[in-house]
């Protein structure tokens, strides 16, 4: 008797850790607004007439800009190689938005394209 009450806690233990596993994708969660722009052949940067934000769940990723929608594609984050550094890191993987590394630093989410002169973008959390 005693076997089988010390199976039952343990069978309720695992069924509680594994319900929460946190999603590996979901510090990137949220909505968030672009605040700056880099990049290109010239090298410019920009924090003005930026009204664009995106909005990232566990399906889909949503690009806004003029408080109209873009795009909206499912979305895949994944380990691999990228420009800015010989380490790997995570790239944003969808059908519809080129490849991009994906990163937070300081609570900001960058979006860097992964092309040279291409565009750096950085957005802060609004929701």
């Amino acid at each position: 008797m005693k076997y089988l009450s010390t199976l039952c806690v343990l069978s309720i233990f695992l069924v509680s850790c594994s319900c929460l596993k946190k999603d590996a994708n979901s510090e990137f969660y949220g909505t968030w607004e672009l605040i700056e722009k880099s990049g290109g052949f010239a090298g410019t940067k920009t924090n003005e007439n930026l009204d664009e934000k995106i909005i990232i769940n566990s399906k889909k990723i949503i690009v806004y800009k003029k408080e109209q929608k873009i795009t909206e594609a499912p979305f895949g984050i994944e380990k691999s190689k990228v420009i800015e550094s010989s380490e790997f890191q995570d790239v944003l993987k969808t059908e519809n938005i080129t490849k991009k590394s994906i990163k937070i630093v300081d609570n900001k989410l960058i979006l860097t394209d992964q092309c040279y002169d291409c565009y750096v973008y950085v957005y802060k959390k609004t929701k």
